[in-house]
C-alpha cells in the first residue's frame, strides 16, 4: 500500500507539474495577444490623433478660404459700387454698348437704354472687375452661355 500511495502521490505531482506548465504557456499566449491588442489600440490611438490634426487644418484653411472669399465678395461690390456712380464712365460704356446692340436708326437719346442694354452693361462691368463667367451668370441671374455670347460679342469690337 504504501507503494501505491507513493506512486499515485508521484502520479499527482506529475500531473500538477503538466498543469502548471500548461497554465503558463496560456497565460504567456494570452500575454502576447494582449500586447498585439495594445499595439494596434496605440496605432489606431495615433492615427487618430493625426487625423485630428489634419482635419483641424483643413478647417482653418475652410475658415481662411471662407474669409478670403467674403472679402472679395465685398471688394467686389465696393467696386461695383463705385463704377456704378461714376457717371462719365457710365455713360461712355453705354454709348458703346448702345452702337453694339441697338440699331442706330432705332436709338434716340431721349429714349432710356432697354433691360437688356443695361444686363449687358452690367456683364460688361462685370467682366471688367475680374468676375469669372459662371460668377457673372449668378450675380445677374442669366445663363452661362448667355454671358459668354455678350463676352465673345465685346472681345470682337
Amino acid at each position: 500500500m504504501i507503494k501505491i500511495s507513493t506512486l499515485v502521490s508521484t502520479i499527482l505531482n506529475v500531473v500538477g507539474i503538466i498543469l502548471i506548465i500548461i497554465s503558463t504557456v496560456i497565460i504567456i499566449k494570452n500575454s502576447k495577444k494582449e500586447q498585439r491588442m495594445y499595439e494596434e489600440i496605440s496605432t489606431i490611438h495615433d492615427d487618430v490623433k493625426y487625423y485630428y490634426g489634419s482635419l483641424e487644418k483643413i478647417i482653418d484653411n475652410f475658415d481662411e478660404l471662407v474669409e478670403e472669399s467674403i472679402n472679395k465678395m465685398e471688394e467686389i461690390q465696393h467696386k461695383s459700387k463705385t463704377i456704378t456712380g461714376d457717371k462719365a464712365n457710365k455713360n461712355k460704356d453705354r454709348h458703346i454698348l448702345k452702337d453694339i446692340y441697338i440699331p442706330k436708326q432705332a436709338f434716340n437719346d431721349n429714349i432710356q437704354a432697354s433691360p437688356k442694354t443695361e444686363a449687358y452693361e452690367k456683364v460688361y462691368e462685370l467682366k471688367k472687375l475680374g468676375l469669372s463667367n459662371k460668377e457673372i451668370a449668378q450675380k445677374l441671374k442669366i445663363g452661362i452661355r448667355e454671358v459668354e455670347i455678350i463676352i465673345n460679342m465685346m472681345e470682337k469690337i
